[in-house]
């Protein structure tokens, strides 16, 4: 997919996932860009670092203290790499001049300091002096920047966790905060960016609990203008004009619901929320001497009696026909007899041993729409998909359905049908 180039006038909301995807989202049009830049660990932000008025990808990578950034958001090297800072030092992008052009500032959690420089550093060299330093906020703030006041000139903001409070100024100088507000929970994400084209930054926040970012227009306390689902380091910039997505699903999955196949109600009282970040399939492990619903409803009870879980382990079940089955609510974490940590996995069990058995053509269809319903749903790359194997000591999910994993065949098949449109799923 081709990327942005022309200034769309307003914001728009990035999220980067632990493996260097970079998904970027108009919160208005729907226009969307995926790429991939970038090792996993790396620090994500987004500035105009040619100054033509477009965002586009950068990196602070720890273990070297590099900072890479890029003037096009699409895969590929950097063109610009230099040395960033102290260990520990956080980067924050902006315009902090008026000048057109964003650079790097530096934010110190350590003893609260700013260092505003206002010029790149040299290509294999350095970051050069700061142009002014001060002292804004208590040590372990969270810092992000913007134009608070409309100037065109971008300053520090900060949040607390410890009290959920958003400070804002908007001079380069030590001092009292010019806004504060209370916005969001524990924990939240925040960063700023002008969603609705006025010419001011307002805050974001990204919520990991939830996998949901809140965006909203004015810097006051109150309930977002917008929210947009999906998981990862939030980011914003004017991207450009994203391309919009094909309009209707590429294809819709009807979902058999627990209560047609029977499911045993759950234990919902011993479940334990996460937020999906992961696509991860398994195999049955049985072979097909019963299939469908009967098998499904002896799984259930083997899990829940045998094993004592509170449910069935997985979250979606693939028949051999290809028909797909509800089994647990995703908002909740699965379970698993192999030592692995399942928080975070969106869990697909293929019905089939596959060291013996093959996956027939509709079990892999279906696979295929379902990864693609809930890569978008969640805002999870299609890079995250692996087998059961690739995270605990197990055979699962047998090597003659691992080889559409390896062979990257499966992949792109989500990918393609993302491109087309994307797969309508509606949970019962």
């Amino acid at each position: 997919m081709p990327a942005a180039a022309q200034v769309s006038g307003r914001d728009s909301v990035g999220m980067v996932d632990q493996d260097g995807q970079w998904w970027l989202i108009d919160p208005v049009t729907g226009g969307r860009l995926s790429f991939l830049y970038g090792n996993p660990s790396d620090v994500p932000f987004a500035g105009d670092w040619d100054c033509d008025g477009v965002d586009t990808p950068g990196l602070y990578r720890r273990s070297t203290g590099q900072v890479f950034l890029r003037n096009s958001s699409s895969t590929g090297p950097a063109e610009l790499t230099f040395m960033f800072g102290n260990p520990g030092d956080v980067p924050v992008a902006g315009d902090f001049d008026g000048d057109g052009c964003d650079t790097l500032s530096i934010y110190r959690p350590a003893d609260a300091s700013v260092h505003v420089i206002n010029e790149l550093g040299r290509d294999g060299g350095g970051l050069g002096r700061a142009d002014q330093s001060y002292r804004f906020g208590n040590p372990g703030d969270v810092p992000f920047a913007g134009d608070w006041d409309g100037d065109r000139v971008d300053t520090i903001g900060l949040r607390r966790h410890s009290d959920g409070f958003v400070y804002l100024t908007n001079e380069h100088a030590a001092g009292a905060a010019d806004v504060s507000y209370f916005y969001g929970d524990p924990g939240d994400l925040p960063f700023a960016g002008d969603w609705d084209g006025d010419g001011f930054d307002t805050v974001g926040l990204h919520r990991p609990a939830t996998a949901t970012t809140y965006l909203r227009n004015s810097n006051s306390t109150g309930v977002a203008d917008m929210t947009i689902p999906g998981s990862g380091m939030p980011i914003a910039g004017d991207f450009g004009v994203l391309p919009e997505p094909p309009p209707g699903p590429a294809r819709i999955i009807t979902m058999i619901s627990r209560e047609e196949w029977g499911a045993r109600p759950a234990d919902i009282g011993r479940f334990s929320t996460h937020s999906v970040s992961r696509l991860t399939i398994h195999h049955a492990g049985t072979q097909r001497t019963t299939t469908g619903p009967p098998q499904y409803r002896g799984w259930q009870d083997w899990h829940m009696s045998g094993q004592g879980w509170p449910d069935l382990a997985y979250h979606v079940i693939i028949g051999v026909d290809g028909t797909v089955y509800e089994g647990r609510d995703p908002a909740f974490r699965g379970d698993t007899g192999t030592a692995y940590d399942t928080a975070g996995h969106f869990l697909v069990v293929v019905e089939g041993d596959f060291e013996i058995d093959h996956p027939t053509p509709a079990q892999l269809d279906s696979l295929a729409a379902v990864l693609a319903w809930a890569s978008e749903h969640y805002g999870v790359s299609p890079a995250t998909i692996s087998g059961h194997s690739d995270h605990a000591a197990t055979l699962c999910p047998g090597a003659h359905l691992e080889a559409f994993l390896t062979s990257g065949q499966l992949k792109s098949t989500v990918q393609s049908l993302i491109d087309q449109g994307g797969v309508g799923l509606d949970w019962p």
